[in-house]
C-alpha cells in the first residue's frame, strides 16, 4: 500500500507504507464485510475502506500421514515428523503443519494417542506405541584393595574397575581400603560415599554386592538425590547381592553406614527400566488380540483392521517379558496358541504388514490412517484474510502535508 505526498511546489511523490497501516476491525469477526486502513503522517491521518470481504471460519483441523517414529519409551516426547496438519476453512484446506502445536507432555505407559492443536481446534493422532524401557543395568565396581588406608573420592574414582562412564565419586568420608572392595565406617565414625550419575536416570533398583565386617551387624542406608530410599543389612561374611528397590529418577546415590556398622562393598549394579508390561503370550492374547471377545467377529478373521491398534499389539509381542523362552517361536509352533497365532497373522495381513514377527514398522507409512477431520463444536476461530494489492488495483492514501525543501 502506498501513500502520496505533495511537496511545496505541488509536485508529488509516493512511498510504501504497508507496514504502518492500522486496520479496523481487528481481529475480524465472522460477519465482517469491510475493513478500514488508516495511516498517519505528522498530524495528518488518511483512511481507506475495502469492502466485499468474506471472512471464513476455522471449521476443523485434519491430520494426514503417519509419524516417522511410532514406538516410544515411557518418558519420551512425541516427534511429529512425517505428519502434516491441515486447517479446513469451508471448502478450503490450508497446510498449517509449521504452526500447529503438538502435546509436549512426556508419554506414559500404555498411551496410544497424542493431540495437536491449531487455533481453537484439536485433533488426535491414534497409533503411537509407548512401552516401558527394557531393563538394563550398569555396574560400578570398586578396586580390590589389600590395605586399610582411608580413601579419598578422587582415589576411589581413579581406581574404579568399571562404571566411570556413568558415575563420578562425588564425596567420600571414612571410606577405607577393604577386603575385595571398599570398607565403610570405623569403630568411631560414620562412613558415607556419594556417587553422582552422569545423566538423570530412572533407577528401578540397586543391587549391592557386600559382606559384613568382622562381627559387626551393619544396617546400611541408601539415599537417592539426598533422600533416604531404603536400607539393607549385609549379614553374611561372604560377598552377597542385596537388592534395594528405588523406582525414582536419580542424579546421585549416597550409601551410609554408622560407626560399628562396618561392611565391605565390591560393586553396585544400577538398574533402569522394567521391561514389557506383558508377561506371557496368554496375557498378550487377552490384552491385545481380545481373545474371547465376540465383538471381534470371530477368531482369526482379521476384521478388526485398525493398523494403529495392530501396531500396539505388535510392539507388545516383540517386548514380552516372560518365562516362556522364545515367545515368538512358541506362538508359531505351539498349538496351545493357535487362536492367538491365527488372529495375529490375519490382522497383520489386513494391515499389510509383511513382517509381523520382525522389529519392522515400515508398513505404517503405507497403510491407511484413521485420523480424519475433527469436527467439534468449540468456539470458531476467525482467520485474518490477507489483502493482496496488485498493480491492477493500486490503492493509495493521499496525504496533503507540505514538506520543506532540503
Amino acid at each position: 500500500m502506498t501513500a502520496t505526498f505533495k511537496k511545496e511546489d505541488n509536485s508529488t511523490y509516493t512511498s510504501n507504507v504497508t507496514d504502518s497501516v492500522s486496520w479496523s476491525p481487528s481481529p475480524l469477526t465472522r460477519n465482517t464485510t469491510s475493513v478500514t486502513g488508516s495511516y498517519t503522517f505528522g498530524d495528518v491521518t488518511k483512511s481507506i475502506t475495502i469492502t466485499g470481504l468474506t471472512v471464513s471460519s476455522l471449521d476443523s483441523i485434519k491430520i494426514s500421514g503417519n509419524p516417522n517414529k511410532a514406538i516410544y519409551d515411557v518418558g519420551d516426547t512425541f516427534v511429529p515428523s512425517g505428519i502434516s496438519v491441515y486447517a479446513k476453512y469451508g471448502l478450503e484446506e490450508v497446510d498449517v503443519t509449521s504452526s500447529a502445536t503438538w502435546s509436549s507432555t512426556p508419554l506414559v505407559k500404555g498411551q496410544t494417542s497424542v493431540s495437536v492443536s491449531y487455533g481453537n481446534k484439536q485433533a488426535t493422532y491414534y497409533g503411537i506405541l509407548v512401552k516401558e524401557k527394557a531393563e538394563t543395568s550398569n555396574r560400578i565396581q570398586f578396586k580390590s584393595y589389600s590395605g586399610s588406608s582411608e580413601l579419598s573420592a578422587n582415589t576411589i574414582q581413579s581406581d574404579l574397575v568399571s562404571g566411570s562412564n556413568i558415575a563420578t565419586i562425588s564425596s567420600a568420608s571414612k571410606i577405607f581400603q577393604g577386603d575385595g572392595g571398599i570398607r565403610f565406617a570405623s569403630g568411631s565414625y560414620t562412613g558415607t560415599l556419594t556417587i553422582g550419575l552422569k545423566s538423570n536416570t530412572q533407577v528401578t533398583k540397586l543391587v549391592l554386592n557386600a559382606k559384613k565386617y568382622s562381627n559387626d551387624s551393619p544396617s546400611v542406608t541408601v539415599s537417592i538425590n539426598g533422600t533416604s530410599a531404603g536400607t539393607f543389612n549385609p549379614t553374611n561374611s561372604n560377598y552377597t547381592d542385596y537388592e534395594v528397590t528405588i523406582n525414582k529418577s536419580a542424579t546421585s546415590i549416597t550409601i551410609s553406614a554408622a560407626k560399628n556398622n562396618r561392611f565391605h562393598l565390591k560393586y553396585i549394579d544400577v538398574y533402569s527400566g522394567s521391561g514389557s508390561s506383558t508377561s506371557s503370550l496368554t496375557e498378550w492374547g487377552v490384552n491385545y488380540l481380545h481373545i474371547g471377545d465376540s465383538s471381534f467377529d470371530g477368531q482369526g478373521t482379521g476384521l478388526c483392521k485398525s493398523n494403529d491398534l495392530y501396531k500396539y499389539a505388535k510392539v507388545a509381542l516383540l517386548n514380552i517379558e516372560s518365562s516362556e523362552s522364545g515367545s515368538i517361536s512358541t506362538l508359531k509352533t505351539d498349538s496351545k496358541y493357535s487362536s492367538e497365532y491365527n488372529r495375529y497373522v490375519a490382522w497383520a495381513n489386513a494391515c499389510e504388514d509383511l513382517t509381523p514377527f520382525d522389529n519392522d514398522f515400515s508398513f505404517v507409512n503405507n497403510a491407511f490412517s484413521i485420523n480424519t477431520f475433527n469436527n467439534d463444536n468449540s468456539t470458531l476461530m476467525i482467520i485474518v484474510i490477507a489483502i493482496s494489492i496488485t498493480s491492477a488495483l493500486a490503492i493509495s492514501l493521499i496525504l496533503i502535508k507540505k514538506r520543506k525543501h532540503q
